[in-house]
């Protein structure tokens, strides 16, 4: 691609034509989301969730992560903020200088629900788990209250409209994620409405990697490989028919995540960020 059609566009702004090499505007919507390692949390009093998931036994944690990378509909993602420290001089004048930069601390999906509302009865127990509803205090109990027990990592890509692994425009990876609350602010009724319902969740996230910085291109390099293995049909640039059930993570005594894919060359972000 050449940005020389770019260039010499700054005042027409018009991008279109059939100039060979012409820098295409980035376009959204063609993304896929991965919820890696599910933690205890989610098996804990576990209800069914067959409907809508597969064929997977109803409380393993394979089977809620393929629920959840199925049902999403959408994310947004936080900003990377650059603040400032001002000073005042006589006269109000003031100039600045930058201090630090701040992450948001919070993602949001949403979620398509289904008949028998397994969605829903899984961020129940998750939440129940880390919180129990009725005593306050966690299921995690016998020394297994840790952040690894109640939390996962997402990983969320956008490629161009050809949808292959080698289109990825953006990779994101965010850690220590946990839901904010149980959904039942979803199930409201109007006798004058029937219409399906959409979950939206926010998650906590302790860290977020990203693409953009060429020093985590790793983030890519994983999102690729979930895209080999989450039932993707490269010949067609489509996903095909079938039950969408990701890679299992495995997480080694060293605290690297690894994907069953020996071929892989993803390592995984620094120990120093796992939970």
């Amino acid at each position: 691609m050449s940005f020389r059609n770019v260039f010499n566009n700054k005042y027409s702004k018009t991008w279109g034509g059939t100039n060979k090499g012409i820098a295409d505007p980035f376009i959204t919507g063609y993304f896929g989301v991965y919820f890696a390692d599910m933690p205890d949390a989610v098996a804990i009093n576990a209800n069914t969730i067959n409907n809508g998931v597969g064929n997977e036994a109803s409380s393993s944690k394979t089977a809620y992560s393929s629920l959840l990378t199925s049902a999403c509909l959408s994310i947004n993602v936080p900003g990377v903020t650059l603040n400032k420290t001002t000073f005042n001089g006589i006269g109000t004048k003031k100039w600045s200088v930058p201090s630090n930069t701040d992450i948001g601390d919070t993602i949001s999906l949403r979620f398509l629900e289904f008949s028998g509302l397994p969605v829903s009865k899984l961020f129940y127990n998750w939440v129940d788990a880390i919180r129990s509803l009725r005593y306050q205090s966690s299921k995690l109990t016998n020394g297994t209250y840790t952040k690894s027990a109640y939390s996962c990592s997402i990983y969320y890509w956008i490629t161009n409209p050809a949808m292959t692994k080698n289109d990825i425009e953006i990779a994101f990876c965010f850690t220590g994620c946990f839901p904010s609350k149980v959904p039942t602010d979803s199930f409201n009724s109007d006798v004058n409405t029937n219409d399906k319902v959409e979950i939206d969740m926010d998650f906590n996230i302790d860290e977020m990697f990203c693409s953009l910085d060429s020093e985590q291109d790793w983030v890519k390099v994983k999102c690729q490989s979930l895209i080999d293995t989450l039932n993707w049909d490269e010949s067609k640039a489509k996903l095909v028919t079938g039950e969408l059930s990701g890679p299992t993570d495995t997480t080694t005594n060293n605290g690297n995540v690894n994907n069953n894919n020996n071929n892989s060359p993803y390592v995984g972000p620094p120990t120093t960020y796992l939970v």
